[in-house]
């Protein structure tokens, strides 16, 4: 399962757009993800066994309440992607609530879908 596949099945309970990079649509509240890093985290006979990647997941949303953040981080829970940081941003331009997990998850493979 790729990263984007991870995030959105982890993300589909809450029924919004999961989009990697950047969002063009007109959806009011959305995710985008960002991948930032991605190393080994366990190795054997000079081979990697499992490598971790590092993400800012962004949510966005003109309708913030304290409960969707504690839906987002037990859904993280739930799918053992591991949650580093959040910081919060109000956006006054856009008007949105922003969001940023700072994320970990190591049961993903990017190469999956190549073949």
């Amino acid at each position: 399962m790729t990263i984007c596949e991870k995030l959105s099945n982890t993300l589909a309970p809450m029924n919004l757009t999961v989009a990697e990079g950047y969002y063009n649509g007109r959806d009011t509240e959305y995710f985008t993800f960002n991948v930032f890093s991605e190393h080994p985290v366990l190795a054997a006979d000079d081979e990697c066994i499992e490598e971790a990647a590092e993400a800012y997941l962004h949510y966005f949303t003109k309708d913030y309440s304290h409960s969707k953040k504690a839906q987002i981080k037990r859904l993280l829970e739930l799918n053992e992607i591991y949650l580093i940081d959040i910081e919060t941003l109000h956006e006054k331009d856009t008007g949105y609530t922003h969001l940023i997990f700072q994320i970990q998850i190591t049961d993903y493979n990017e190469n999956e879908s190549e073949e």
